[in-house]
């Protein structure tokens, strides 16, 4: 993807979305050159998700994550070559093995922008991670296989529950896949 258009999309997500927190993180990275997708070189880049809707749109899948133990949408680094959107379908590959989703929409569903702990194991410093979240609908209702090397369990979530979640960022993304359909 090239690096402008990703600019592009996130500058107008930010347009739409003033509220978004820590949006100082995110104007900071758009104005700059480097790669927004490479780990190291900044202290924040770009990260992908899937926010898969069940077949029958009232739940949604989060994995729960190795490392941090707490649940999310299936997602992480985007590679080399790959557009924003193309991470995100190959991480909710990789994670839970759902190959055959609906793109709902090719603009960014939701944004994220939280801060990621140093780790002395992978050599990297406290950095910030802008969360590119898209919408996918689970249409021919697929089983969930979990990939346990990426992490620890999935579950479908009912999207009304997660309406009066503690988790601000679930709380936000339920609301919005009410006004998908």
């Amino acid at each position: 993807m090239p690096q402008s258009l990703m600019r592009r999309m996130l500058a107008d997500y930010l347009q739409a979305n003033p509220e978004t927190e820590n949006a100082h993180v995110l104007r900071d990275l758009i104005k700059g050159t480097g790669d927004l997708f490479a780990r190291g070189q900044s202290l924040a880049h770009v990260t992908a998700s899937g926010w898969i809707l069940s077949k029958g749109r009232s739940n949604v899948l989060l994995i729960e994550h190795g490392i941090y133990k707490f649940f999310v949408a299936p997602g992480g680094h985007v590679d080399p070559g790959e557009t924003a959107l193309e991470a995100a379908l190959r991480e909710v590959l990789e994670e839970v093995g759902l190959g055959e989703l609906v793109v709902l929409d090719r603009k960014i569903f939701d944004l994220d922008i939280h801060k990621i702990p140093a780790s002395e194991k992978k050599g990297e410093p406290e950095h910030w991670h802008i969360d590119v979240r898209f919408a996918f609908w689970n249409a021919k209702g697929q089983d969930v296989s979990i990939n346990k090397n990426e992490c620890l369990s999935a579950k479908w979530m009912s999207v009304n529950d997660l309406l009066y979640s503690q988790d601000a960022s679930l709380k936000r993304m339920a609301q919005k896949s009410l006004q998908l359909f």
